[in-house]
């Protein structure tokens, strides 16, 4: 059997000419940063922060609280429980 593969591959359009010119700009969020505690189908996470607390980045704002959970981790931007 030989290599499953076609000749020049697929190049569909990507808009570069938009930006290819242009500068990379750093872009950090402003204001509050709401993270919901229920973002999947499993158990909401349990906050282990609490409101008004100052969070750090990478710090873990809410841990697993069931079966089907996942612990969340705050990334950037000011945090305010909700």
């Amino acid at each position: 059997m030989g290599i499953l593969t076609f000749k020049g591959g697929v190049h569909p359009y990507d808009g570069k000419e938009l930006s290819k010119n242009s500068p990379v700009v750093k872009y950090l969020p402003k204001g509050d940063m709401v993270y919901p505690l229920s973002q999947h189908i499993g158990a909401p996470a349990a906050a282990i922060v609490q409101k008004g607390d100052h969070v750090l980045a990478g710090q873990k704002i809410a841990d697993a609280a069931g079966f089907v959970s996942s612990p969340i981790n705050r990334f950037y931007g000011q945090f305010h429980y909700h």
